[in-house]
């Protein structure tokens, strides 16, 4: 009878699968989402890289990249709508099909299609379900995969087909090469044909043909590598095609042993139980008869069983609406990873309409006798109306899913990141050029709205992350030949090597950048001039660290774009943390504790936007504008109240309109917000630039400590305007331009900086500083004269601070002063005669002015007052030069073990073997000098000169 009743609800399940197709096509995205953008990055070929995984995805999809490229994000939603219309037909298939307890009424065949109706209603409105129905994520193909088996061996059961497991079996092993999950549950899949088959399922030729034809759907997972190598021009060879997509796959079940089941097990433990939930009731199943004639034990117990799977159903029907206790969640809070769980939904489906039609169909069967007790009364009243309440509850979970998630649905495929890109292309010139990027998300949303537009053409957008890895480059040069590979360079660059590749096509071609941020080493080479919503990069002047101001009319141009922009287009954008939600929302929320669920795409383009008007408003702050600039920090901060950047850069706004001097005194409580100055960088690129003096210290000494001066005298500069009673700006400042022998500058700053006048210690060191760094400044500018008066006025009011004389005899070292330096050593000696330091300083000042005698007799006080090895590596250079070779060797030879420098003790032998001509014994010493430096340096380069010398001496003629 129940096949009878079957026959009859067969076009049933393409019925629904229609209303479905049409629901979600006309809810699809009509451009890329965040969801949808990888997917079509790979088919577009936006990505450079090609799919590694997925080999049915890339099959089915082959006719869509034939496609131009605009219509590729429509076409690839249109099939998933496809995909997930033809899953909610086997979904209601398998209703169809499940082992009901109860035969259903063969004359009630409208009240028989409820649980389908059911199923299908709280599967395809689930946020997660319908948000993947309409834009492409390739899960929606993961979920049919797993539908199907499982509605082929229900075929099975109910026609005793043998065709229906031959089925399962291919459509598992393809599923297996397509989707992790179905790997995992395999033995789950093994353990249902066991409970199906029996002792039948042992048989030999019955695993030999379950196993052959699992193979060979799993055979499909040779496809991607096979023709990843075959593709011409593939960045990757055989083995590498091969292990490519072998390590996607093993990365994945890496992440679920290490980052669940490891490290959150007990997270893994209750989403496993989550799943139990709705399969339970048919992995447990009891006697279900009436009532009637079983005794009163057997008839508590069926009312148990019945009233536990009411409420069964009940929580299967609230985790439809992903509750804030529901997996989902629970996930997002445990780990922060969004899972979209559609075998979830999939599974609680089935579940729900087991469980209800158990209950419809039960209640069809009519009592054998009648009575007249209350509870019989009524259990009757139930039976009567159980129907009605059946079709209450699809009403009421249709109503609900829709009202929860059509809003969010529309509201991201509506208005989808599409509306970034078509900014971002506005803000570009008509005439082509590169479009660089760190972030691959933007890249790609920006390729579509060219693509679009048709404008992709004449753009090239290019993954600066990416642009050292020569694969990649070759990449470029097919699709934008500019001399992207050329021979010096088709291997990994290094950064510098980036910068002369980037410098040679800036000659070329309009290079643009994508909302640059802070710390990059490209910016040393090029300066971000704002450009709308995009900067170009322009070559700085030599020497030069400014950034040239804004015109007035680049001002007024930008201040037209951005009023645009936010008249059309931003302000629509519904700021992170106040979603829109109706009453009748609020209303779901509170009684069924489920967050209202909001567009993912307006959080994201909220950030990306509040960045932009940061940034916009930062350049304006610097060009004097600050009432303008103060509008659009508040414009930011209503598109993103977590804007780090639009935060300071308000403060320091509206204090710089009231008059108030700004200072360095939140510098320590600014970097203790962050572990290290790479994190603030982060937080820079993704909030925006910031205009506030201690950040901008904080910056500048990361770039200054990762050798990036440009950057670093940038942000020094901008701190010491914000706040010209700071002096560690501009102390760091003159100190980077001392390094780099800008002697003016230096002196520029130095002479506009107040001295402390306080005899603390920390004052009477900043002015010990100030005072070396001027006499350096002199030096470099050839006023020796004016140099030796600074260092001269140290000495005079330091005359008995060793640390002091140390640094003065240092920079008279420096300076190349041996004359001064000799006197000041003479000085100290007269008031220390056993300086230890000082006789060994005066020792090495007189060799080096050839007077080796009197030098002698210096080191041999000293070493009648210590055994320093330094001290007798000095003495070892004077005996040389003086010529007493025996003596000289007797200490090179004394201080082969001892701690001193190696090399100036193998070198000093081998000068000594030369001049007695050993040439051997040279040699061997010339090589031992080799192997105690670093190759390459100077002493290097010398003692491989004379060794090679030694080995092929000049032929005399």
């Amino acid at each position: 009878m129940i096949c009878a009743v079957l026959k009859n609800f067969q076009r049933l399940p393409w019925q629904i699968a229609l209303a479905a197709f049409v629901l979600f096509a006309l809810t699809a995205s009509r451009g890329v989402t965040m969801n949808s953008l990888p997917m079509a990055a790979k088919v577009a070929g936006w990505d450079w890289l090609p799919m590694a995984t997925r080999p049915l995805t890339w099959l089915l999809t082959l006719p869509v990249r034939l496609l131009p490229g605009g219509w590729i994000p429509l076409a690839l939603d249109l099939f998933s709508a496809t995909i997930a219309a033809l899953t909610l037909g086997v979904v209601a298939r398998s209703v169809e099909l499940l082992p009901w307890n109860t035969a259903p009424d063969a004359k009630k065949i409208w009240a028989g299609r409820l649980p389908v109706l059911l199923a299908c209603a709280v599967c395809g409105l689930e946020f997660n379900f319908w948000s993947d129905a309409t834009a492409a994520t390739g899960e929606m193909l993961d979920l049919l995969l797993l539908a199907i088996p499982v509605w082929c061996l229900l075929e099975h059961r109910a026609a005793n087909d043998a065709r229906w497991v031959n089925a399962a079996a291919f459509a598992w092993g393809l599923g297996m090469a397509e989707n992790w999950v179905m790997l995992v549950t395999l033995p789950l899949f093994v353990a249902a044909l066991i409970w199906l088959r029996g002792l039948r399922f042992f048989k030999l030729n019955f695993l030999l043909r379950m196993g052959l034809l699992g193979l060979a759907g799993f055979s499909i997972f040779a496809l991607l590598p096979l023709v990843n190598w075959l593709t011409p021009h593939s960045p990757w060879n055989f083995s590498e095609s091969w292990s490519t997509s072998w390590s996607a796959t093993k990365s994945v079940f890496h992440t679920l042993y290490y980052g669940f089941w490891q490290w959150h097990r007990l997270l893994a433990i209750s989403v496993l139980l989550y799943f139990l939930v709705p399969t339970l009731p048919c992995l447990v199943r009891l006697n279900n008869e009436s009532a009637a004639n079983q005794s009163q034990v057997d008839r508590f117990q069926t009312w148990i069983y019945r009233a536990l799977r009411v409420v069964l159903l009940l929580a299967c029907l609230w985790l439809a609406f992903d509750p804030e206790a529901g997996p989902r969640a629970v996930i997002r809070q445990q780990v922060g990873i969004a899972l979209p769980l559609l075998t979830f939904d999939y599974l609680n489906a089935l579940g729900i309409a087991f469980l209800a039609g158990n209950l419809l169909f039960a209640a069809q069967v009519p009592p054998q006798r009648r009575s007249r007790s209350p509870l019989q009364k009524f259990n009757s009243l139930l039976r009567r109306n159980t129907t009605t309440l059946l079709v209450a509850v699809i009403a009421l979970m249709t109503v609900g899913l829709l009202v929860r998630g059509l809003p969010a649905i529309l509201g991201a495929n509506r208005e989808p990141l599409r509306q970034f890109g078509e900014i971002t292309a506005r803000s570009l010139p008509p005439g082509g050029g590169i479009l660089l990027g760190d972030e691959p998300a933007k890249l790609a949303v920006v390729q579509s709205a060219l693509r679009t537009g048709g404008g992709a053409a004449r753009w090239l957008m290019v993954d600066v992350r990416l642009l050292p890895d020569a694969r990649y480059r070759a990449h470029l040069e097919r699709a934008f030949p500019a001399g992207w590979r050329a021979t010096a360079d088709a291997r990994d660059l290094k950064p510098e090597e980036l910068i002369q590749l980037l410098d040679r096509l800036a000659h070329t071609n309009r290079i643009f950048y994508l909302q640059p941020g802070a710390g990059k080493i490209l910016f040393e080479q090029f300066y971000p001039l704002p450009s709308a919503a995009v900067s170009e990069l322009k070559t700085y002047a030599e020497n030069e660290y400014r950034i040239p101001p804004l015109t007035p009319a680049q001002l007024a141009e930008g201040e037209k774009f951005w009023d645009h922009a936010w008249d059309h287009e931003l302000e629509r954008v519904s700021p992170p943390g106040s979603p829109r939600t109706s009453a009748l929302v609020k209303f779901f929320s509170r009684r069924l504790t489920v967050t209202p669920v909001t567009p993912q795409s307006g959080r994201l383009l909220g950030h990306w936007y509040s960045a932009w008007l940061d940034g916009w408003g930062v350049a304006l702050q610097r060009s004097g504008k600050l009432p303008e600039a103060r509008r659009r920090f508040e414009q930011a901060l209503q598109l993103n109240t977590n804007n780090y950047s639009a935060v300071l850069n308000l403060e320091v706004c509206t204090n710089l309109i009231a008059g108030a001097a700004l200072g360095l005194g939140g510098v320590d409580q600014v970097a203790a917000k962050f572990r290290n100055t790479a994190q603030l960088a982060q937080v820079v690129s993704a909030c925006g630039p910031v205009d506030e003096p201690a950040v901008l210290s904080l910056l500048g000494r990361a770039c200054q400590q990762a050798g990036w001066a440009r950057q670093a005298l940038q942000n020094y500069d901008r701190a010491h305007t914000l706040a010209p009673a700071a002096l560690m700006p501009a102390l760091a400042m003159a100190e980077i331009f001392s390094q780099r022998r800008m002697d003016r500058k230096v002196l520029d700053i130095l002479g506009q900086l107040p001295r402390p006048a306080t005899n603390s210690p920390g004052s009477r060191v900043l002015n010990l500083e100030l005072a070396m760094m001027e006499a350096k400044a002199w030096m470099g500018l050839t006023n020796a004269t004016k140099a030796n008066e600074i260092l001269q006025s140290m000495r005079a009011q330091n005359p008995a601070d060793t640390a002091v004389l140390e640094m003065v005899f240092k920079a008279y070292l420096a300076f190349g002063e041996i004359t001064n330096a000799l006197q000041l050593i003479e000085t100290q000696l007269v008031r220390e005669p056993d300086n230890i330091p000082a006789l060994n300083n005066k020792a090495a000042l007189l060799i080096q002015q050839r007077r080796s005698t009197e030098a002698l007799a210096v080191l041999d006080r000293a070493l009648a007052l210590t055994n320093l090895p330094a001290i007798r590596l000095n003495r070892a250079i004077a005996l040389l030069s003086t010529g007493n070779y025996p003596a000289a060797e007797a200490d090179y030879l004394a201080l082969q073990n001892a701690a001193v420098e190696k090399f100036s003790v193998e070198f000093g032998l081998a000068q000594i073997a030369t001049l007695r001509h050993d040439t051997n014994a040279a040699i061997q010493h010339l090589e031992l000098c080799l192997t105690n430096v670093p190759a390459g340096s100077p002493k290097w380069n010398e003692a491989q000169a004379r060794l090679e010398a030694l080995k092929n001496p000049p032929v005399k003629k």
